[in-house]
């Protein structure tokens, strides 16, 4: 990570035309991220009356500490960008401190999110995900070990509002492709239950919180990264900074709310019948209803 100055000898002429724009994209960016915290605060608020129920009622459960970290991580996040992004007259040790904080706070929350999901998953494609697991963390590794030997760093030709990260945003841009890697390994282990048990009509409030709703999390994960990944490519470098903390809100905002619906689903204990009987059977339900994670907080069981 470096901070952003002006080198006297630097020929500005000769700066690649995709990162001489770069200054023109800065208020830009700054709109993106004023955007990405009110969405995080407004979702909060539409949330806040299932987090309490089913979250905040029971905090002895370390399921429940993951949730609010992961739920919680994003609003420091945030004020650091802020902060970071408007703030004037920072001295650069002082800017080495805030934005390294914010890249820690940005993949530590991203991964975490991902840890919520990936036990989703295990919980309803255990056999499935302990057989693939292993080849879709090996292709995510080397894909992000060939990045960080072949991507180099790109100087900015002047500097910008206050203190911005420009650890290298291709670099960024290509870590954030290589977990698209991981996501498409688990998008395919929840896309193939979903369907079979669409197709069979084996439905229940379970369904929609678990499979429909995780299917178009995926696919929102995949366009927002094909934006990025687009953007800093071919059209600049500094569109970098766009979608990124966007990207961060929303893996905290579609994991939080995929766990309160599914424990507000299971709470409900109601499933879908034909004829009066029970036709829902999740490879599923069984597995869900054993996994601490999502089992819901009045749910009949009880915790020792």
């Amino acid at each position: 990570m470096t901070l952003i100055s002006v080198d006297p000898s630097y020929n500005s002429i000769e700066t690649p035309e995709l990162t001489i724009k770069t200054p023109n994209y800065e208020s830009l960016v700054s709109y993106f991220i004023v955007s990405t915290a009110t969405l995080l605060v407004y979702d909060y608020c539409l949330t806040l009356d299932l987090e309490c129920e089913f979250v905040w009622s029971n905090l002895r459960r370390w399921s429940n500490a993951l949730y609010l970290i992961q739920r919680y991580l994003p609003f420091l996040d945030m004020m650091l960008l802020l902060t970071s992004t408007f703030a004037s007259d920072f001295g650069e040790k002082y800017c080495y401190i805030v934005l390294d904080a914010s890249l820690w706070l940005h993949t530590g929350g991203i991964c975490l999110s991902e840890v919520v999901l990936s036990m989703r998953v295990w919980a309803i494609s255990r056999d499935r995900f302990q057989q693939h697991f292993v080849y879709i963390l090996s292709a995510s590794l080397v894909g992000f070990l060939i990045a960080a030997l072949t991507v180099t760093d790109v100087p900015l030709p002047e500097p910008l509002r206050g203190c911005l990260h420009t650890q290298n945003p291709i670099g960024f841009a290509l870590g954030f492709g290589i977990l698209v890697l991981y996501e498409c390994g688990c998008f395919l282990l929840i896309v193939h239950p979903a369907i079979s048990q669409f197709k069979n009509k084996k439905l229940s409030y379970l369904y929609n919180p678990v499979y429909r709703d995780g299917v178009f999390q995926y696919i929102l994960f995949f366009v927002m990264n094909g934006i990025n990944i687009a953007m800093v490519f071919g059209i600049s470098t500094g569109l970098g900074y766009i979608c990124m903390p966007l990207m961060r809100v929303l893996h905290s905002i579609t994991t939080s709310r995929i766990v309160l619906h599914i424990r507000q689903a299971m709470d409900t204990s109601v499933t879908y019948s034909d004829g009066g009987s029970p036709i829902f059977d999740i490879s599923s339900q069984s597995d869900v209803d054993r996994s601490i994670l999502f089992r819901a907080v009045h749910s009949t069981e009880t915790e020792a």
